[in-house]
């Protein structure tokens, strides 16, 4: 069994802390990292299994309760604590796809079985760290609850896997690999008390910290980001780039990672504006997704009932630095859903109009890109495993943009939502500051009236409803990213 007790490195009280400043003050300047000399302690990094868990300092003791009567980083743990990565290995979701379909998979099938320390390689490193191999045989203990919110209560001790991505793993990565992916980071986290490692030195020239501090150009990279956000499935296809999509953005590499989803006070952050970083990183939800792309509709300002009418939508992602949607991008949905409705209130639904040019039916175009509930996607291509859903669980006929990933042709070539069953990819998602046209074409009806104004709204989903109810979580809302809206007058 996993070990569940917390276990503190340093926590020295008042009198000891006293006795250290009137017998060995320059022992204790030294070891703040305050002195002339630099902070003595480089570790090397930490093995792969060889790291246990009580190497990594709680998360909690960063908040600095009841240590030395201190609140060291009160702001960055409450932060932290509403962050997604700190619920990296208890969201709901990470929960039932790890337990009920990867690990079953990988049980299932040599050719996955490493997925089994994968997931947890990025969602729960400290346990990744301390267990490593053995996750093959086993796994973390899967969380008595999801949607872990940490608080500060008295006996708040989670499992040590339950503590997601936390405060010192991440601040005591030393390196990362070239091209980071697939969590080929390096840790130098030992039994000692660690320094600190970080872009800023803000305990340097006080005396009431409570570990050194070593100044990181990594921390200011987006390499670090790199490591674990992008991955590459069993059968070498990239099935999370948003570091790569970075690196061919317009936006690389004066805008980095760090001073868009750390951003604190509204202000730029790193070199751009010397702010301080914030430890929530803000990314696929409301009200973050509102705004990140627009839309313009280009129509004739008049036509007649029963008229023909051709129009185009312009969708720009905007301010994204990397492709929209990213992350997990064959579950992330992002589609227009064109409607029109004229003086007299009746409404009519408008679907895309399938490009002419697009003569093979089997065009992505035609078949990957319009949102449809007749076509199936697998949780799992095993049939013994999972069974086949409605691929996008959304209106019929409008324009989607996202991934799909077929799984291998010894499973039957399915689209699946098991990412690391990606064999073929095809993608047609929103690059960044680049148009994207779609053209439309619909006959106004007869008995039409007035003037008809066609609108457009551009929405976002991070799972199909299809999917979630499959794994028995709570569907994830729909949150709408711009609208527009054009009037067509009637003669």
């Amino acid at each position: 069994m996993v070990k569940t007790t917390m276990k503190y490195k340093r926590g020295c009280g008042w009198t000891v802390f006293l006795a250290m400043m009137l017998c060995l003050p320059t022992i204790v300047l030294a070891r703040m990292g305050m002195g002339t000399q630099p902070f003595p302690f480089f570790a090397a990094p930490a093995t792969v299994g060889g790291t246990p868990f009580y190497y990594y300092d709680h998360p909690a003791s960063c908040f600095g309760h009841g240590r030395m009567g201190m609140m060291c980083h009160g702001d960055k743990f409450q932060q932290w604590q509403s962050d997604q990565h700190a619920r990296a290995w208890t969201g709901d979701f990470m929960v039932a796809q790890y337990y009920d379909l990867a690990r079953r998979d990988g049980d299932r099938d040599p050719q996955v079985e490493k997925v089994k320390i994968g997931c947890v390689s990025c969602h729960a490193p400290g346990a990744y760290m301390a267990l490593g191999d053995s996750l093959l045989q086993r796994a973390p203990p899967r969380p008595a609850r999801t949607e872990n919110a940490w608080n500060m209560l008295p006996g708040a001790i989670k499992e040590y896997a339950d503590q997601g991505i936390f405060c010192d793993f991440c601040h005591t990565l030393s390196a990362v690999g070239t091209p980071p992916v697939d969590a080929n980071y390096q840790s130098a986290a030992t039994a000692a008390v660690d320094p600190k490692r970080g872009p800023l030195l803000m305990m340097h020239g006080h005396g009431h910290a409570g570990h050194g501090s070593i100044v990181s150009p990594l921390h200011d990279d987006p390499k670090i980001c790199g490591t674990c956000h992008d991955e590459t499935s069993p059968f070498g296809k990239k099935v999370k780039g948003t570091y790569t999509e970075w690196l061919n953005s317009p936006y690389y590499p004066v805008t980095r990672c760090q001073d868009c989803h750390q951003r604190e006070g509204g202000t730029m952050m790193g070199r751009h504006g010397g702010g301080m970083y914030s430890m929530n990183f803000k990314g696929g939800f409301s009200p973050w997704v509102e705004g990140v792309a627009s839309l313009r509709i280009d129509a004739p300002a008049f036509a007649q009932p029963g008229q023909r009418v051709d129009f185009t939508i312009t969708v720009t992602n905007e301010r994204a630095g990397h492709e929209f949607p990213s992350g997990s991008e064959e579950e992330r949905q992002l589609w227009i859903h064109v409607t029109a409705r004229d003086a007299a209130g009746h409404s009519w639904h408008i679907p895309i109009t399938t490009r002419p040019d697009d003569k093979d039916p089997g065009h992505p175009n035609h078949v990957f890109w319009i949102t449809t509930n007749a076509v199936v996607a697998w949780p799992s291509p095993d049939p013994e495993i999972a069974s086949p859903i409605a691929r996008d669980a959304l209106p019929e006929g409008d324009r989607l943009y996202h991934s799909i990933f077929i799984s291998p042709a010894y499973r039957g070539s399915k689209i699946t939502y098991a990412q690391y069953y990606a064999d073929r990819i095809y993608s047609n998602r929103l690059k960044p500051r680049k148009p994207r046209v779609e053209n439309y074409s619909w006959s106004i009806p007869q008995n039409a009236e007035g003037a008809v104004v066609i609108r457009a709204a551009l929405n976002y989903r991070r799972m199909p409803d299809s999917m979630a109810d499959y794994l028995k979580i709570m569907r994830r809302p729909v949150i709408q990213v711009n609208a527009a809206s054009a009037a067509v007058n009637l003669r």
